[in-house]
């Protein structure tokens, strides 16, 4: 009989082989990629959502600095109202001046800041008091002025009172 073989060794790997290696590679790639683009949307999720922008509410006070800590940590929450996020901002105004521009609002003036923390709560109150500004809310001494006959806006109210949950 003949011989079929040529003499020479086969050291060819079959082509299914190659077939199964190449399909456990790319398998192995999507894989990878689905974890990746996994993550990246996780860190989307998380991040809050403000179509709006942000809303800045200012928080006047003789001395910023006791209430510069409770900004920051409101503005840490990423609180979220309405489609806006929410900010707070310390402002140093003295109280004459705050119950100054708090009377003129009263009288049809420029709003006041949202919320006042007053060095001295009596003569704030006193002063309040024969004016068309009342307060609305009260939490730790930082007060949330508002009209008497009057109702802020809803974003305002959501605003100050988020605020005030968290001081």
């Amino acid at each position: 009989m003949a011989r079929h073989a040529s003499g020479k060794q086969n050291y060819r790997i079959a082509g299914w082989i190659w077939a199964a290696l190449a399909a456990v590679i790319v398998i192995a790639v999507m894989v990878v990629g689905w974890i990746v683009l996994a993550r990246n949307n996780q860190d989307q999720l998380t991040a809050p959502e403000c179509p709006q922008g942000d809303f800045v509410v200012q928080v006047w006070a003789a001395d910023t600095a006791g209430l510069q800590p409770k900004v920051d940590e409101f503005n840490e929450a990423n609180e979220v109202q309405l489609d806006h996020c929410l900010k707070a901002e310390a402002v140093e105004k003295p109280d004459a001046e705050a119950i100054a521009a708090y009377k003129a609002w009263g009288e049809g003036g420029q709003p006041g800041a949202a919320l006042w923390q007053p060095a001295d709560r009596q003569k704030a109150d006193e002063a309040l008091a024969v004016s068309k500004v009342e307060i609305g809310e009260e939490k730790n001494g930082v007060l949330a002025p508002q009209l008497r006959d009057k109702a802020l806006p809803e974003l305002d109210q959501r605003a100050r009172g988020a605020f005030l949950r968290q001081f």
